[in-house]
């Protein structure tokens, strides 16, 4: 038979061992479920990217003209990766124009006509979020599926989803969250 202290400290240790039990679990949980949320300090401001646009608006149109003709399903280019079903000519010119846009520029082809020129991307915790910021040719109805603003530099109120700041006639600045 076991003594009224024994009893006592078996069911101490069991509340110790529960504690430690439900605190290593709001800790992994914490890791789950906690996503940073918005841009990291490296983020390209509205005015630096259209800088980028301005001083390179005919490499931008060629890019552009390359990966609709390229287009067979939705892919992206960058300059690191140009191993995909592209013509050797358009591998030479994206080989040449990437460059100037920047180090990391990607190019994502849409089947529905957009191309979008992501200059900054990132990953929350374990990839459950992601962010992504750059330049975007929309070749219809812009307004179908985002939200316009008139400023991306300050995305910390914007819940997810597609932004877009016109630039000119169908190319915008574009910040896209998923939550």
């Amino acid at each position: 038979m076991i003594s009224e202290i024994g009893i006592y400290s078996v069911l101490y240790l069991l509340f110790i061992l529960g504690a430690v039990v439900l605190a290593v679990c709001i800790f992994i949980g914490a890791i789950f479920y906690w996503e940073p949320h918005g841009p990291p300090s490296k983020f390209p401001e509205d005015q630096t990217l259209i800088a980028l646009f301005s001083a390179h608006h005919e490499a931008f149109d060629k890019l552009r003209q390359m990966a609709d003709e390229d287009r067979t399903k939705e892919m992206f280019i960058s300059a690191s990766d140009l191993t995909k079903d592209l013509t050797n000519s358009h591998q030479q010119e994206y080989n040449n124009l990437l460059p100037r846009l920047g180090s990391g520029m990607k190019v994502s082809m849409r089947d529905n006509g957009i191309v979008r020129f992501v200059q900054a991307a990132g990953d929350g915790l374990l990839k459950r979020s992601w962010w992504e910021k750059g330049i975007e040719y929309v070749p219809g109805n812009y307004e179908k599926n985002a939200v316009m603003v008139p400023n991306l530099d300050d995305v910390s109120k914007l819940r997810g989803g597609l932004y877009l700041r016109k630039i000119e006639s169908n190319w915008f600045l574009f910040y896209r969250y998923s939550e």
